[in-house]
């Protein structure tokens, strides 16, 4: 079994994986502060929802992607006490297949190489990659399977804060995806022009419509044949105004 761990600056994700198939995954908030211990306490938890532990899952592997330092080092020595074997993280100096042309491989973060390997596995290439998370980005690959590069841009929970932060007039709203949205309110073209969701609304649209948009300008460059859309908690909420497969 594999333990995948995915660290985001918001959330971190936990997946656990049986060859090739995700037997289970978790979300969790990232919190840098948490030690060693209290990460294989709640790994253990994880498991034990899955009817395993740690004696009884049979982890013969753990994978880390990670942009917060403080939380890889805490993985790093969680998988060697409780596992009894270094995990592989994904970091400058591994080798993951992926040819990276920049000038400075090293600048490129670790989950955007993860993103970008994983939907070259997945969909083949050429593809663009749109992961709406704290930060939205786009990684474009090329039909010979190279990491050509991306853009990066404020995610929308962060544009919402600068939003609210900034307009006194504003009354903050909830995010809500657009499944529990349309289940529960009526549809678009029954309410009122101008309401209270509309900062919501209007965010949800604008990012996604920018990630459609640099997608589409790359696209024109090369004949892209898919765009993969990782969830990355706020995928659901704002996948309306962008076109992808998953």
């Amino acid at each position: 079994m594999l333990l995948a761990i995915d660290v985001g600056n918001t959330q971190t994700v936990v997946g656990l994986f049986s060859s090739r198939e995700l037997a289970d995954h978790w979300r969790i908030a990232t919190d840098a502060e948490r030690t060693s211990d209290e990460l294989a306490l709640m790994v253990n938890q994880f498991l034990g929802f899955h009817g395993s532990s740690f004696e009884e899952a049979q982890i013969t592997g753990v994978a880390i992607s990670s942009v917060v330092p403080r939380v890889t080092a805490a993985l790093r020595d969680m998988s060697e006490r409780y596992f009894g074997f270094l995990p592989l993280v994904v970091e400058p100096g591994v080798r993951t297949g992926m040819p990276i042309l920049y000038d400075n491989p090293k600048e490129v973060g670790a989950d955007r190489i993860a993103n970008a390997v994983g939907a070259y596995d997945l969909y083949g290439a050429p593809t663009i990659v749109v992961d709406f998370g704290t930060a939205t980005t786009i990684e474009a690959i090329s039909d010979r399977g190279e990491y050509l590069g991306g853009a990066i841009f404020p995610g929308v929970e962060i544009s919402m804060d600068a939003l609210f932060g900034r307009a006194a007039g504003l009354r903050r709203v909830e995010l809500i995806p657009r499944s529990t949205r349309s289940a529960s309110r009526p549809s678009s073209r029954s309410r009122p022009a101008l309401s209270t969701d509309s900062p919501g609304r209007s965010m949800r649209w604008s990012t996604g419509s920018r990630a459609r948009s640099v997608s589409a300008r790359s696209s024109r460059r090369e004949v892209w044949q898919s765009c993969c859309c990782r969830t990355a908690g706020r995928c659901s909420t704002t996948s309306r105004g962008s076109r992808c497969t998953a």
